[in-house]
């Protein structure tokens, strides 16, 4: 087996890769989305000083 099989393997496979990067971009857009909604009202009220039902 040469270097030019595995070349010719992974050419041969190469969907395989571009529809995990899909799969793992729409994973990596969820925790956009979860520090969206974690983040911004926590950035929110330590601007305004307001203190979550948590921690008073």
């Amino acid at each position: 087996m040469t270097s030019n099989t595995y070349d010719d393997w992974m050419i041969d496979r190469v969907f395989f890769l571009l529809a995990a990067l899909a799969y793992v971009g729409q994973f990596l857009e969820t925790f956009g989305t979860i520090l969206t909604m974690v983040l911004v009202p926590t950035f929110y009220a330590t601007l305004y000083g307001i203190k979550s039902p948590a921690t008073s």
